[in-house]
């Protein structure tokens, strides 16, 4: 641990002893709350700094609602303090204007779902960290004055980064640094696009002055770096050593930085180096698109986030995805539909068409088809269809023994089933007797495709 690392410890333990126990609260923050209250009741949230500096403490739940926050004064996270935004909300926008927008320590601290913007450093830990984390945040961080290097995160004590973007404008910024014991970025994309800027950065030296050989490591997985400079960088110009372990991420091979024995970037396998396909990193959106190589070419791991940024399942597909966004699959094709039945064209047809007796009496009232009396009508189907009946009256020609047969006006249906059907017939069409003579019954099918098939025929006689 660095010797600014050790003086906060101290300083945090005789804090702890001074203050004696308190028990955690639960406290809330709004963009119109004012600086006034204990910030407990979520429908009278105070002010952020407020809540945060004032009446905050170690252990307590900070809920920052939706919206913009001007602040004028670094937060102080204390240790076990849990700042967050809400979920299925948008994120909180805190935009600071002096150069340390959050500075956070302690074991069990964390800070998740916001964006923060402040010039030069945005986010700065310390220790001890057991257990703390920054996740989910979207970290901008502008050219603008200062004490101090232009670190957009700047890691101390072992923290841990993960499902975040890190982005720095500021002249040779640097997007993500890890300066004392082994720090953690996962799932994070780190953009630092200056001529002389650098994604991510093992570095020993506090303020650019060497200190006694301390180490400093940073341990990057699933991650997305580019620099200007360089993407990976360990520079190794003090006695300590500088470790930036990469595995599963995408950097450019030809963007490191390292200077052996003291300064080393190791590639512990599955690592990429072509360009990602990101929506548009220039307006600061770094979703993937379709295609990229990144997708599904994450590690699992313990330090695994459950969401990604957006607060989507952290893994959508076969394996996590490198970068703070985890792309959502296409959903699956839907069935093909069933190709259309082929077209009915086929006519059906009737056959054995009879009435029997052949010989009655019509009815003197009554329907065409009845249940009882006159003839019984048969006939056979090969399909289902509707048979419209029709019956001519036979006549003989004049000055000819041959005969005619002349339409009767009117027909009744029957409905149909394949195979044989029978009815009764009245001998009476339109409502009128036919008169006594000799006659032929005509059946005609249609089915329901609308096929007509030919019709077939029956001698009958009234008497």
């Amino acid at each position: 641990m660095t010797r600014r690392g050790w003086l906060a410890a101290i300083t945090y333990l005789a804090v702890l002893a001074l203050a004696g126990p308190a028990a955690a609260a639960t406290r809330y923050a709004s963009p119109t709350g004012p600086a006034a209250g204990n910030c407990e009741d979520p429908s009278q949230p105070c002010n952020l700094e407020y809540a945060v500096n004032t009446v905050g403490a170690g252990g307590d739940d900070i809920v920052v609602f939706a919206g913009d926050y001007p602040i004028a004064s670094t937060l102080g996270v204390d240790p076990g303090m849990n700042l967050h935004g809400v979920a299925g909300q948008a994120r909180p926008r805190i935009i600071s204007s002096v150069p340390v927008a959050v500075q956070a320590g302690g074991n069990g601290t964390r800070v998740a779902d916001m964006q923060v913007e402040a010039p030069r450093i945005v986010i700065r830990t310390v220790g001890p960290a057991t257990s703390s984390v920054l996740e989910r945040l979207t970290v901008f961080a502008q050219v603008g004055s200062g004490s101090g290097e232009p670190l957009a995160v700047d890691l101390h004590s072992g923290w841990l980064i993960r499902d975040s973007v890190v982005h720095t404008a500021a002249v040779s910024g640097v997007a993500v640094q890890a300066t004392d014991e082994i720090s953690r970025a996962v799932n994070v994309t780190a953009f630092a696009p200056d001529a002389a800027g650098i994604a991510f950065r093992a570095y020993v030296p506090i303020g650019g002055i060497c200190v006694p050989p301390f180490r400093a490591g940073l341990n990057v997985t699933n991650s997305i770096a580019r620099g200007g400079l360089y993407d990976l960088a360990s520079p190794g110009l003090c006695s300590g050593s500088e470790t930036l372990n990469v595995i599963h991420s995408n950097y450019r091979a030809d963007k490191v930085q390292q200077s052996p024995p003291n300064g080393r970037v190791e590639d512990q396998g599955g690592n990429q180096h072509g360009d990602p396909l990101l929506a548009a990193p220039g307006s600061l959106d770094f979703h993937q698109l379709v295609g990229s190589s990144t997708i599904d070419a994450g590690a699992g791991t313990p330090l695994l986030g459950s969401a990604d940024l957006d607060g989507e399942a952290r893994t959508l597909g076969l394996a996590p995805d490198i970068g703070a966004d985890e792309f959502p699959p296409p959903p699956p094709p839907l069935p093909a539909p069933a190709p259309p039945a082929p077209a009915d064209t086929r006519a059906p047809r009737a056959s054995l068409l009879a009435v029997s007796p052949s010989a009655f009496r019509a009815a003197r009232r009554g329907r065409s088809v009845v249940r009882r009396g006159g003839g019984r009508v048969s006939y056979a189907l090969d399909e289902a269809a509707t048979v419209t009946f029709t019956a001519q009256r036979r006549v003989r020609r004049k000055r000819s023994r041959r005969f005619r047969y002349v339409a009767i006006r009117g027909s009744f249906t029957h409905r149909g089933a394949i195979g044989g059907n029978r009815f009764r017939f009245s001998g009476r069409l339109r409502g009128r007797r036919l008169r006594r003579g000799r006659y032929r019954l005509t059946a005609r099918p249609r089915d329901a495709a609308g096929n007509s098939g030919r019709a077939v025929r029956a001698a009958f006689r009234i008497r």
